[in-house]
């Protein structure tokens, strides 16, 4: 037999055996720089930058390029990625630069405000350094595994699902949004003017975030569904507790809330009548509609709802996306609602 057939068998009985083929393709490899590191990563938290040989950019700095658009994720469920990602950046000394791709439920397939970018639509750049200036960088990373680490450099326990999230892990991304994560001139405007037309501050404000529509087809590692009792008690005990008269902010999804919110406490509800809601019960994320830009308008008034959440004086919700960005934004002003209550009927 010859050498070339002996080595073949040898290779293909090798190659039975998983774990065999592993250690011989180790050694095979033991002298290659790029495998070296690669492996040395999975093992360890080191990071890999990867720049070509024959780089001709000329910017030195070191690029944190947040790439993202999960075309299954809701507007809260993105950004606090995205707040992950700016934290990974922030700790290690990084230049954030963030592009969503139109991936993204909220793109638009013609230029918003100007940018085709879709975070643009609604934030500026974290550190002032734009996508096309990025591409010029010598060192430009991105690791989408570098989210799971956020976790663990926080010391925070790793869970199963997105809706274990300590009171510690919101506090810090607080920072984190305080420092990187600014809303464009586009944005400041509709929000200023939004919240003088419902008058938010005039009086104390209890934020009530009620999430409907496809909670109740009982998804799984999502929270269970809650019924209005839920709220209607909690809401009532933080009045109880006020010395002043309250009125109650209504986020929701879901057009009939209004109604039966309105029907219990009357005109004490004050809510934002231009927001898109479902009528149906289908979740709004992926709503079609032939209103102009309906996608981007839909996460505008996403953020909408989680910025004035953050700015009310009590909070009572769910575990929702929409809710951990409301906490969020609540401690990037470096302030505490007066109570909250957090309603929690488990996870699927």
């Amino acid at each position: 037999m010859r050498k070339r057939d002996i080595a073949g068998k040898i290779r293909s009985t090798i190659r039975k055996s998983d774990k065999i083929d592993y250690m011989v393709s180790c050694f095979e490899r033991r002298n290659e720089e790029r495998f070296r590191l690669f492996a040395r990563e999975q093992s360890t938290d080191t990071i890999v930058l990867e720049v070509p040989a024959d780089c001709k950019r000329e910017r030195k700095e070191l690029v944190y390029y947040i790439r993202s658009g999960n075309p299954f994720s809701g507007f809260g469920a993105e950004l606090r990625r995205t707040l992950d990602a700016l934290f990974f950046a922030d700790f290690y000394g990084f230049i954030p630069v963030v592009e969503y791709t139109h991936d993204y439920i909220y793109s638009e397939r013609t230029k918003v405000n100007g940018v085709s970018n879709p975070y643009e639509y609604y934030f500026r750049q974290p550190a002032g350094v734009s996508v096309s200036q990025a591409g010029q960088s010598v060192h430009v990373f991105f690791r989408e595994e570098h989210r799971e680490l956020v976790r663990r450099l926080l010391h925070a326990p790793c869970t199963d699902s997105p809706y274990h999230l300590s009171e510690a892990y919101l506090r810090v991304l607080g920072k984190t949004a305080e420092k990187y994560l600014h809303l464009n001139a586009a944005q400041e405007e509709y929000m200023q003017r939004s919240f003088e037309e419902i008058e938010l501050h005039q009086t104390r404000v209890i934020g009530v975030h009620y999430r409907g529509t496809d909670f109740q087809y009982g998804y799984k590692r999502h929270p269970k569904m809650l019924k209005l009792n839920d709220y209607y008690g909690a809401i009532d005990g933080l009045m109880d507790q006020s010395q002043e008269e309250c009125r109650i902010f209504l986020a929701t999804d879901e057009e009939k809330a209004i109604g039966l919110f309105k029907e219990r406490y009357g005109d004490r509800v004050i809510y934002f009548p231009d927001a898109y809601r479902s009528e149906n019960g289908e979740p709004v994320h992926f709503s079609k509609d032939s209103r102009r830009l309906h996608n981007y308008r839909l996460g505008m008034e996403i953020l909408r709802d989680m910025t004035a959440l953050s700015r009310c004086d009590y909070l009572v919700s769910g575990l929702s996306q929409v809710s951990f960005c409301a906490r969020i934004f609540k401690y990037s002003h470096d302030s505490e609602y007066m109570d909250k209550v957090i309603l929690n009927n488990g996870i699927n």
